[in-house]
């Protein structure tokens, strides 16, 4: 901070501001939701969204997932987005570098936010490999080594000539070939890994 003592109107309207960001984030319903943001509303641009209240509310609605069963599906995937892009921030600006382990999930999710994106959706992928290859080199070079076998080969990784072969006679013979493998969408998208631990962020 600059050092100085904040006016103590200032300080009420931010003490203010944070209180109404944690009702957002304890919301129990979609009234109570719908009331805490219209109060937090009146406090926009007061508090950086680098602010650990901030933080807190947008890793509950990362956490929470996109919800694509409600009417307001394109809002929610809104509000998914937006939580996903303070999360990269707060993390990337906390520890210093884009390639943070905590950041390999939220990476995943927002490259499947990508979709029909393909330069979006490769610039998101390849953050999420270099922090494989960093911290995880074992499982990168595994999912290399598959993702090859897909475009070069049929099956699954580890499946045989022997058994490409067969595959090829298959289909050659009438029979019903494999069907195609499903595209991703952002209704795909994985709930958050399990044991992933809270990063605070306090404001500068």
């Amino acid at each position: 901070g600059c050092g100085k003592a904040a006016e103590a109107s200032y300080a009420s309207r931010c003490l203010g501001a944070e209180a109404a960001l944690r009702r957002c984030a304890e919301a129990s319903t979609e009234e109570e939701a719908h009331e805490a943001q219209a109060d937090a509303s009146s406090y926009e641009g007061l508090l950086s969204r680098f602010h650990y209240a901030a933080f807190d509310l947008a890793w509950q609605n990362w956490s929470a997932g996109p919800d694509s069963e409600t009417e307001s599906c394109v809002e929610r995937l809104e509000d998914y987005l937006a939580a996903t892009e303070v999360l990269i921030d707060c993390i990337t600006r906390l520890c210093g570098n884009a390639l943070h382990p905590q950041l390999l999930p939220v990476y995943h999710s927002r490259a499947l936010l990508q979709h029909g994106d393909l330069n979006g959706q490769r610039y998101y992928l390849d953050l999420e490999r270099a922090v494989l290859r960093r911290f995880y080199p074992e499982e990168s070079e595994r999912q290399d080594a598959e993702i090859m076998h897909m475009v070069t080969r049929r099956g699954p990784l580890g499946a045989t000539d022997a058994d490409d072969g067969a595959a090829t006679a298959q289909g050659a013979s009438g029979q019903e070939a494999s069907a195609p493998l499903p595209a991703l969408s952002p209704a795909d998208i994985p709930a958050p890994g399990e044991g992933l631990a809270t990063v605070g962020v306090t404001d500068n």
